[in-house]
């Protein structure tokens, strides 16, 4: 889990660099990295569990998590958070029909918001930002961190990788 804490460490050096005006660039740079590192620490979990018992692990890890796709994993995270009939295919056959546990409402909606502020860090040019919230959204991708600490070692954790890699190879509708 170094790469995704060390990216969360950046993108909290990059929103305090300056501590009097906090220049835009560094705000949606702190934004767009703690998006990468949510992305990272699920992708590399996810490709982690496909090929746990590989002899040459890292090799395969890292190829598997060139194929994830960020609208995948964003589908994958909002199927998640629903629970029961709500809850769409593949998710619900992954995870089954019930209520998502915090930890994991916390982990996808966190995925979500992240991707979405990183869209407008790095895509909206009028979009201007401010330090606290900046600072209040590294402070949820943390928290998701935290969330997936908690989770990962679960059967729900283990059941949400699936999701990651199955989903978007499963057949919709």
């Amino acid at each position: 889990m170094a790469l995704p804490q060390d990216l969360l460490t950046v993108a909290a050096d990059l929103a305090t660099i300056d501590p009097f005006r906090p220049r835009q660039a560094a705000l949606r740079r702190a934004l767009s990295t703690a998006y990468y590192a949510l992305f990272r620490l699920l992708v590399d979990a996810a490709a982690a569990q496909m090929f746990h018992a590989a002899l040459d692990r890292e090799r395969f890890t890292g190829a598997a998590a060139r194929t994830f796709t960020h609208a995948a994993l964003r589908r994958a995270a909002e199927g998640a958070m629903r629970g029961g009939t709500a809850r769409p295919e593949p998710a619900r056959a992954i995870l089954g029909a019930g209520q998502p546990s915090p930890d994991l409402y916390r982990v996808c909606k966190a995925f979500i918001d992240a991707q979405a502020r990183r869209e407008a860090a790095d895509y909206d040019i009028a979009a201007r930002f401010d330090r606290s919230d900046v600072l209040a959204s590294l402070q949820e991708v943390q928290n998701a961190f935290a969330a997936w600490d908690r989770l990962r070692q679960t059967d729900e954790g283990a059941r949400f990788l699936a999701l990651l890699v199955l989903a978007p190879r499963a057949r919709q509708g």
